[in-house]
């Protein structure tokens, strides 16, 4: 996660994929949840999904970000 767009709902996501970086919009928090023990699942406003396999493979920035919603 390289920056949120924080405020009222929906929020701007710029994030760092295993395809290149990429922004989004969150429509709502309930849009972001947990998959297993540490894994996590984000739908974007268009449906398209970005998934977390394992959060602790993440820099304490982009867990931070995700701490937020989860």
């Amino acid at each position: 996660v390289l920056s949120v767009q924080r405020g009222p709902e929906p929020t701007l996501w710029h994030v760092q994929t295993d395809r290149g970086e990429t922004r989004f919009t969150l429509n709502a928090e309930d849009h972001i949840r947990r998959v297993g023990e540490h894994g996590v699942l984000i739908t974007d406003a268009h449906g398209i999904r970005y998934r977390i396999v394992d959060l602790r493979a993440l820099d304490a920035s982009s867990r931070r970000f995700l701490s937020r919603y989860l």
